[in-house]
């Protein structure tokens, strides 16, 4: 132990915190600053070992450049002779572990702090790094009430030194360099020793919660193997019956001994505990109470300031078209969250039933869940993908669609037994509430051209009409089209995302009224998906606004045409399902992770080049294969960055920083020249959805090469021309601009309708890429074309002699990678396996495949899928304008 006054580095000792397994801590002035930090020595064991001091330093440089509310600051890392210390800020107050020894905590404040927690794991998991040894005595509670989470590996600062046992020291010490931990508070994962990531913490957190509602540990036993077998073998013990439902339940969902069935991040965890509802007490973070005489003081004011509000509400009607948000309000319940997605969620119109889409055992299938009952029902079993499900008007059977080649409409009894065919040669349905007509979306052939149309059947089975008059200003290729119909059946909401959104409000029957093209102000908004509010006016849709990935729920008043913003997460909440009498919806919460992959085409399998917390995606080899280009949000917007393989570095090239203020959104899509001195990308903004760039790949001011809409560029192999898909005529039409000569893109003549990127072939004789009838080859000029077999790939790249096209995608559980000789159009699977890596990255034409130098491996993008459906109630509902009161 040090004396008062002794000095280390800049730092005079005050007075002795607390000691451990992994240190002293000591009360210490800078004197360099004149303030006071906390400084920890690291025991001889571990600064005697340079392995374990250059991890622990490297860990701790790491976790300063951590700047969270509820993580610990680290201002200092160094040495003094045989002596190293980490500084960190002091905090005056108390830990958790001090705490619970006073008794089980009130449900308000275990929620409160560990909500606060469990933020700070989220920021910490986003830059990499996993906790490991969270515990009571590592959370420390400021006087102000802020939970600070201690020993990233940097100081940890404990009030009075622990009453208990430290187990960590135990652990530490018998089992140099394993991973470190303390026996109650493990995860399974840890104790078998296995590789863990960041739900090992939400596990340890899920512990820390259940001591704190209980006041003991969950695996209480006297050694710590008998705490590990609990760990691994045995279910927490019940907590009391005071503790609220839904809060049992969070604490349940963290203790899943598998890894991937706990919350998908921390992040979602904090959402979670923001949310529950304790009897007897508001929601976390709710204001206390107005004392009565303060209420009496502010009763005829309120009381006058309510009777201005309401002659206002006369004066201008739609002020109270609907309540306001209030968040304390809101409550959100789990309905499905197993590991598998589960999506698409429809609800029945007798309001009893949730059908869904969930992803087994690689397929989707249909299922389908009585609110009355906690177990659902797989309804399909096929190996044909289901998607699209809806209901008849009387709830007696399920729609959906199969995922074939023309498309096909099947019906299933929610009981289940054998599916029929209804329908085939559609692409969307959607039955009128008085089930009397179908609306089907399909493909028709006009002009040697394939266009999309709206049809209908009455009654249904009966032969397919088209809509007329067709609303569409702009002939639709097939698409993304959805459709439904209104509550009293009198319109019909039509969803476009072919060239942007279109959304498209139509009298039925047709001719009864005037086509209304919805919401043309927000052109690069992105509408995904809608469900009608039982008043027929209102609309709550899934939207991402100005090309953004992130998409949350929003009310619309279509008369208006007006938005208002329902819920907000760094999730995407997607597939919104209204109940009947409009006080509930499902929706589901997706959480997507893009990370590099390399795939050898040996058929080995693949392996990550890059995988983190945040999106990294479409990436492109240098040429001389020393470097990686790729698209990233790491820094919480979306940059384009080069990885140097050789010396382990990456840099971002571009940012929104090189832009005016304000006007990027999106900046992806990026590709070497074939030179590898500059690089082509496309970027998003607020006053053009995409156009191609060009930028130095040293670093510089970069140059618009396309004055109008252009995507997914590829260079031509002398580097003179680009080439990129464009819609002029109709979507993702091919065509060529070149380089350095301002020269306007010419489109490709009789070019195809690509669904993938094109990419170039060595020779510079083919582009190509995947049409709705093969995978098209076709000069620059148009004068000559090939057709080879479709494969339904996400990617292209030819081989580097050209004679190869490699094709990946993914089907039915599958992911591949398929090579097609170009002279024979011979087609070779080279890999198919499952994973939970799906092949593709961002939007469908943002795909990118790239070749090695060496001809050996691929380089794409992967996305990690994870999908649970929620239930949300309390959100603010649509009321007549002069109704005042409910």
């Amino acid at each position: 132990m040090l004396e008062p006054g002794k000095q280390i580095g800049p730092y005079e000792i005050v007075s002795l915190l607390g000691a451990g397994g992994m240190g002293e801590v000591y009360r210490t002035r800078d004197t360099r600053l004149g303030r006071t930090v906390a400084l920890k020595i690291l025991p001889p064991s571990v600064a005697a070992d340079p392995v374990r001091r250059q991890r622990f330093e490297q860990e701790a440089r790491a976790a300063s450049a951590l700047n969270h509310p509820n993580i610990i600051s680290v201002f200092d890392v160094g040495s003094d002779g045989e002596s190293s210390y980490i500084v960190s800020e002091l905090i005056e107050g108390e830990s958790l572990r001090d705490m619970i020894q006073r008794g089980p905590l009130t449900q308000s404040r275990a929620v409160d702090l560990s909500g606060q927690v469990a933020d700070g794991l989220a920021a910490a998991h986003s830059a990499g790094i996993v906790h490991r040894d969270l515990k009571p005595e590592n959370i420390m509670v400021t006087r102000d009430g802020r939970a600070k989470i201690l020993d990233f590996g940097l100081a940890k600062q404990n009030a009075p030194a622990p009453r208990v046992k430290d187990e960590t020291a135990l652990l530490t010490l018998t089992s140099p360099g394993a991973i470190l931990g303390t026996a109650s508070y493990m995860s399974p994962e840890q104790v078998r020793g296995d590789e863990i990531d960041y739900r090992s913490d939400i596990f340890s957190l899920g512990l820390v919660l259940y001591e704190c509602l209980v006041g003991r540990r969950c695996f209480e036993r006297p050694t710590a193997a008998e705490v590990m077998t609990a760990i691994l073998r045995e279910d927490p013990p019940e907590l009391p019956e005071t503790v609220s439902p839904s809060l049992r339940q969070i604490v349940q969902h963290c203790l899943e001994k598998e890894p991937e069935r706990r919350y998908h991040s921390a992040r979602d965890l904090a959402f979670a505990l923001r949310t529950v509802t304790i009897s007897g007490s508001r929601p976390s973070g709710s204001l206390p109470a107005m004392p009565a005489a303060r209420a009496r003081r502010w009763l005829w004011p309120a009381i006058c300031a309510l009777l201005v509000s309401a002659l206002a509400a006369f004066a201008i009607p739609h002020w109270l078209e609907i309540d306001p948000i209030d968040l304390a309000a809101y409550r959100f319940i789990p309905f499905a969250n197993e590991h598998e997605a589960e999506f698409e969620p429809a609800w029945s119109p007798d309001g009893k039933s949730i059908a869904y889409v969930k992803t087994v055992a690689g397929v989707p299938q249909l299922m389908m869940r009585s609110l009355s009952s906690a177990t659902p029902i797989q309804l399909t079993r096929g190996t044909t993908p289901v998607m699209r499900a809806f209901w008849s008007a009387d709830s007696s059977v399920i729609y959906y669609l199969q995922r074939t080649g023309r498309g096909e409409l099947w019906a299933i009894s929610p009981a289940g037994g054998s599916p029929s065919r209804i329908l085939e040669d559609l692409h969307a349905a959607a039955f009128s509430p008085d089930g009397k007509t179908l609306a089907i979306w399909r493909s028709t052939l006009r002009d040697n051209r394939i266009q999309g149309s709206l049809w209908l059947s009455s009654p249904p089975g009966a032969a397919p009409k088209p809509y007329e008059p067709a609303p569409f200003a702009v002939p639709t290729d097939v698409g993304a089209k959805q459709m439904w119909f209104s509550p009293d059946g009198a319109s019909l909401l039509l969803l476009s995302n072919d060239v942007g959104s279109q959304v498209w409000l139509l009298p039925f029957p047709a001719g009864s009224g005037q086509p209304r093209r919805l919401f043309t102000r927000m052109p690069y908004a992105s509408f995904w998906r809608a469900s009608w509010m039982p008043d027929n006016r209102h609309v709550v849709f899934s939207l991402a606004a100005h090309n953004s990935d992130q998409v949350a729920l929003w009310l619309a008043d279509l008369k208006r045409e007006k938005l208002r913003k329902l819920t907000a997460s760094t999730n995407i909440e997607d597939y919104p399902s209204v109940a009947p009498d409009g006080r509930r919806l499902v929706f589901a919460s997706i959480n997507r992770d893009y990370d590099l992959i390399q795939i050898p085409l040996d058929g080995s399998p693949p392996r990550n080049v890059m995988a983190d917390n945040r999106d990294t995606y479409s990436p492109s080899w240098s040429p001389d294969g020393s470097e990686i280009i790729y698209a990233t949000d790491r820094t919480g917007v979306r940059e384009i960055w080069i990885h140097n393989l050789r010396a382990d570095l990456a840099r971002p090239v571009i940012t929104p920083a090189d832009f005016p203020p304000g006007t990027t959104t999106d900046l992806t899509h990026p590709i070497f020249s074939p030179d590898g001195r500059r690089f082509a990308f496309v970027r998003f903004s607020t006053d053009q959805p995409a156009t191609v760039w060009i930028a130095p790949a040293v670093g510089g001011t970069p140059i618009r090469l396309t004055p109008e809409a252009m995507r997914s560029p590829v260079w031509s192999p002398d580097g003179n021309s680009i080439a990129g898909l464009m819609s002029r005529e109709r979507p993702w039409q091919p065509a060529v601009v070149g380089v350095g000569a301002d020269m306007a893109p010419h489109l490709v003549p009789g070019g195809p309708t690509c669904m993938t990127p094109l990419d170039w072939s060595p020779a510079g004789d083919w582009l190509a890429c995947e049409s709705r009838d093969g995978i098209a080859l076709f000069t620059r000029d148009g004068t000559r074309t090939k057709l080879l077999p479709k494969i339904g790939a996400v990617s292209l790249a030819f081989s580097r002699d050209g004679r190869i096209l490699y094709a990946a995608g993914s089907a039915n559980g599958h992911n591949f990678v398929k090579s097609i000789d170009i002279a024979t159009a011979d087609v070779r699977t080279v890999t198919d396996y499952r994973t939970d890596i799906t092949f593709g990255g961002g939007w469908e034409h943002e795909a990118r495949l790239s070749v090695s130098r060496d001809g050996k491996s691929l380089i794409t993008s992967g996305l990690a899928l994870r999908a649970d459906l929620w239930l949300l109630e309390g959100y603010p509902l649509p009321r007549p304008s002069w109704k005042l009161w409910r």
